[in-house]
């Protein structure tokens, strides 16, 4: 018959034998670990290293295409005189705006102020603009002198004027709404 029980007289050899693997499994582990934590380290430094190569590669291809164009692109004597005239006085659009809003009458009201709305390529059509709004509380038969007393208030106006050549009405007419008001548009260029 098989004993039931075994007695190990080698208890403390085995005790120490085992701490001896925990150690070694601890040490082992610690080292997996560092060269773990190294391993993805150096390739995190290698994708970032290649990103900052491919963002390298796009900026010298666009500096390179900026330097053929460059040499094709030449402006015209109207392009640099434009670009001249608003390097020159770069607050006159500034200034420009603040005075339409004080020579507006107070019963007006503004849509839209816009710079060369068309879009013309041309160095003169780069200056126009179109002002649309709308003069409320006008009357029926004061409505066409109060449009045109804004034009050529605005006309008149040195601060407002200046660099263009004419100011002129583009259109009028009464509002839709039933409302006492005329809406206009008008050009300077």
């Amino acid at each position: 018959m098989p004993p039931h029980f075994v007695i190990n007289f080698r208890r403390e050899a085995f005790q120490r034998e085992r701490e001896r693997s925990r150690r070694r499994l601890f040490a082992l582990g610690g080292w997996v670990t560092y060269f773990g934590l190294m391993a993805l380290l150096i390739g995190l430094y290698g994708l970032n290293c290649q990103a900052v190569g491919v963002r390298t590669r796009r900026i010298e291809l666009r500096v390179a295409r900026a330097g053929e164009a460059r040499g094709t692109w030449q402006p015209g004597a109207a392009e640099a005189a434009f670009v001249q005239a608003r390097r020159e006085n770069p607050l006159l659009w500034q200034r420009r705006l603040q005075r339409l809003a004080v020579l507006l009458p107070g019963e007006s009201a503004l849509h839209s102020v816009a710079i060369n709305p068309d879009r013309l390529p041309d160095a003169t059509s780069r200056n126009i603009l179109v002002i649309s709004g709308r003069l409320r509380g006008v009357r029926s038969p004061d409505a066409m002198r109060s449009v045109v007393t804004l034009v050529s208030t605005l006309s008149r106006d040195s601060v407002f004027a200046r660099g263009f050549s004419r100011v002129q009405l583009a259109s009028s007419r009464m509002a839709d709404d039933g409302s006492p008001a005329v809406e206009f548009v008008v050009e300077c260029r």
